[in-house]
């Protein structure tokens, strides 16, 4: 069977369209089944515990205190503190004892706008106030939070908000097995242990999974589709003036660089305070200052996540416009206004984001507009997320325009990443669809559709793109290979990532239909990955690596597919698996999968990007040895942080959850167990030559980059071709 272009494009589009039936149709059941939140907590002898409006008031307290970034909510958000759903729990069952715990389900009704607990409920309710208190007014150092984290009233707010979730996760779901968490967190003794559903759809889950990828290999073994008839070159050095746009995606590349180098002190700060929650190697005490009074773990956390996706999308958005100018795209004369008023309003709302979220986190703003709006990777006040938002935009109109005016033979490809950066635009705007103070259900989900759409759909996508490029630049694969590995892998790629946005959706309060959208799909995700690397692999087998002054960058784009497979592939899979996932979700190894994926997939893809396009820049004057032992510092630490501590972490936590419950495996008395002490210890070598490799990329990019626009004409005026 033989596809042509055309029907290739056609395949596409019909799986984007199929992905967007099914998520439309999975966001209106998802409004349709929210959990209620009570006008009042009432106890079955009458007594009010609280409202609707302290409820909602809790709610903002845990955003505006960015209190994501330090504990989690239905096991989403950051892993040095616990789980507030099943702390709650935790306090609600000792308190009634565990004899007693297991009819709390039974007596829990709705009656006229108000939740009916049992009377047992009031005396689990005051603990946990007076545990709030204590911990984030009077200061908790051995869990790390610094005195007066909250007002006294702010704790009380809190405790309503975290005992309405734990109502969720107790709450039997209407007509439906389960609670509307689908029984998470695992609880035994409260009667939360998987469902029925969560454990047919593990099981149906590989069946399908089976059976789908034996049509995919398949099709891949027997469908041609007509190549692209020729790909943009590849050139080695720069052979005309750079124009005015390539020096500006220098400068931004150069700034990127510096935010890696960034992000990963931030990261090596978190790694540490997991061993050391009080100090920081006695620096703090002999300033006499209280660690995380200074730097707070949710403020440095924020500081981790954010800074990771500005240098990776920087640093593709930056190289593909560099290339679109490269391989013949032409520069408009409004192009420059527009450039400039991007990268202007990105550094001013990026300043402004962490600006905002440490004035957050220290109280001293209540505004969701300039402080913290609280939810996990898009923690930034609106006002900055608008400002974001309008910087993509303004930079994907002008990488569009580029792309757009180049050579008509290549069209095929340039359309591809035409569509592909406006994507990335685009999937942005989807957390401009919920107000600070919506419904948790609804933040959550939309939050999600930005994350999940842009790492495990978009990015991967473009991952395909970059490497078929640059590997048919090499000589190293032929343009029907390229080609069938856009169009067939392509399609999986966006048909599995799109829709294995579901995985996400399965213990927070959605529908129990995501268990089974979310468990086959997201098991899916391996099978594209699966093919790009034997292709990577292949390719370096019969053609060894490539002897060109793009060596390194190569290196880069293997290392991404094979960090690729193992971080979404491997991992991905062994964690989600829906009875799997129950007892893991927010356990170290989803840490394990987000480091793997992210910075070894997408994080070295962007680098090899960076390479290219500086060592295309100014080819002279490289230390090639410096740039490998930076290449194999950020590999061997990233193992290291894996293979010696996370992974180790996971699994003991995940055995906790299993045998015992979860409150116990996200407890401050699991991570002081001496075995997980000393693996804790452990990630700090790993994440040492981490930085190290991030510096030293850093030390040769920057200067190279400086040389290069000082020995061309100045930023103001654009060179001819």
């Amino acid at each position: 069977m033989r596809l042509s272009l055309r029907q290739a494009n056609e395949l596409l589009i019909a799986v984007i369209v199929l992905s967007g039936v099914v998520l439309f149709w999975g966001t209106v059941e998802t409004y349709r089944r929210l959990p209620p939140v009570p006008d009042a907590f009432v106890t079955t002898d009458g007594k009010v515990l609280f409202t609707r409006d302290d409820i909602k008031a809790g709610q903002r307290v845990f955003q505006l205190r960015n209190l994501m970034s330090f504990g989690t909510i239905f096991g989403n958000g950051s892993y040095f503190g616990p789980d507030f759903t099943a702390e709650y729990l935790a306090v609600l069952r000792d308190t009634v004892g565990t004899q007693r715990a297991l009819f709390i389900q039974k007596r829990l009704r709705l009656k006229n706008g108000n939740a009916i607990v049992p009377s047992e409920w009031a005396e689990a309710h005051r603990k946990v106030v007076t545990l709030y208190k204590n911990r984030f007014v009077n200061g908790d150092r051995p869990l790390g939070i610094a005195s007066n984290t909250l007002t006294p009233e702010e704790a009380e707010k809190l405790a309503a908000f975290a005992a309405w979730t734990a109502w969720v996760a107790l709450l039997p779901r209407p007509r439906g097995d389960g609670s509307y968490t689908n029984n998470f967190p695992p609880m035994p003794d409260l009667g939360l242990t998987p469902t029925p559903k969560v454990m047919a759809w593990t099981a149906w889950t590989v069946g399908w999974v089976l059976l789908i990828a034996l049509v995919a290999f398949i099709a891949y073994r027997f469908v041609n589709i007509e190549p692209i008839p020729e790909l943009p070159p590849l050139q080695e050095r720069a052979e005309a003036p750079l124009t005015f746009l390539q020096k500006v995606t220098l400068l931004l590349l150069a700034g990127c660089a510096l935010v890696f180098v960034l992000q990963t002190i931030a990261g090596g700060y978190l790694a540490n305070a997991y061993a050391s929650r009080e100090d920081f190697y006695g620096i703090f005490s002999r300033l006499g200052l209280e660690r995380m009074a200074v730097l707070p773990f949710q403020f440095v956390r924020t500081v981790h996540t954010a800074t990771a996706v500005i240098w990776v999308v920087g640093m593709w958005m930056s190289a593909a416009l560099y290339t679109a100018l490269l391989i013949g795209g032409k520069e408009q004369s409004w192009h420059r206004p527009v450039a400039y008023l991007s990268v202007a309003v990105l550094t001013i709302s990026v300043v402004g984001t962490l600006a905002g979220l440490y004035a957050s986190v220290k109280g001293w703003t209540s505004s969701p507009l300039l402080g913290s709006e609280g939810t996990e990777y898009l923690e930034m006040g609106r006002l900055w997320r608008s400002g974001i938002a309008l910087g993509f935009t303004l930079w994907a109109i002008v990488l569009a325009s580029v792309l757009q005016s180049a050579r008509e033979r290549w069209r095929p490809l340039l359309n591809l990443l035409t569509v592909n950066g406006i994507g990335i635009t685009a999937a942005f705007f989807a957390s401009f669809f919920y107000r600070p103070d919506s419904h948790w259900v609804v933040i959550d989900f939309w939050r999600w559709w930005v994350v999940h759409h842009w790492v495990e759909g978009i990015f991967a996508f473009f991952q395909l793109l970059v490497l078929g490029w640059f590997f048919a630049g090499l000589k190293l694969v032929s343009n029907e290979e390229v080609t069938k590995s856009l169009y067939l892998e392509g399609a999986f790629v966006l048909l599995a990532g799109f829709l294995a946005v579901g995985h996400h959706f399965w213990w927070v309060g959605e529908p129990s239909f995501w268990l089974g959208i979310g468990g086959v799909f997201s098991t899916l995700e391996v099978i594209p990955l699966f093919l790009l690397l034997s292709t990577a692999l292949r390719t370096l087998q019969v053609n060894g690596m490539a002897k060109t002054l793009h060596r390194l960058p190569f290196a880069y784009f293997v290392a991404s597919a094979l960090w690729q497979f193992i971080g979404s592939g491997v991992l991905g899979l062994l964690i989600n698996l829906p009875v799997v996932n129950y007892y893991e979700h927010g356990t170290y190894l989803t840490v394990a999968h987000g480091h793997g994926s992210f910075l070894g997939a997408f994080g070295f893809l962007a680098l090899g990007m960076l390479l290219y396009v500086v060592r295309h820049a100014n080819p002279n004057g490289w230390n090639e040895r410096r740039l490998w032992i930076s290449f194999w510092l950020l590999n061997i630490g990233l193992t290291l942080m894996l293979v010696l501590s996370v992974i180790p972490v996971g699994v003991l936590q995940l055995l906790e959850a299993i045998g015992r419950d979860y409150a116990t495996a996200r407890s401050l008395a699991f991570y002081e167990q001496p075995v997980v002490h000393l693996l804790n210890k452990l990630r700090l070598p790993g994440d040492a030559m981490i930085i190290v490799g991030a510096f030293l990329l850093a030390w040769e990019v920057m200067p190279k980059v400086l040389t290069t626009l000082l020995a061309t004409p100045a930023l103001t005026s654009t060179a001819k071709r």
